[in-house]
């Protein structure tokens, strides 16, 4: 049977906020239940909405290993 699920849009940090407390309260939902989806499918969501808004910046080798100045 499928279960429709709601899938939020996320806009602002607010928006963001709310989804990560509903992930936060699903976490440990077993797989192949509604809520399980829900939290693939917000995590999903979430994503891409801090890939575009809070991206990791991108390093050198030697600033990945902590190195001063390239050294």
């Amino acid at each position: 049977m499928t279960v429709p699920i709601f899938v939020p849009v996320i806009r602002t940090d607010a928006d963001l906020a709310t989804a990560l407390a509903r992930i936060d309260a699903i976490i440990d939902a077993s797989d192949g239940t509604p809520e399980a989806d829900e939290r693939a499918t917000l995590g999903t969501v979430v994503s891409v909405y801090e890939e575009e808004h809070h991206p990791y910046p991108v390093l050198s080798g030697p600033a990945l290993l902590g190195c001063r100045n390239g050294v």
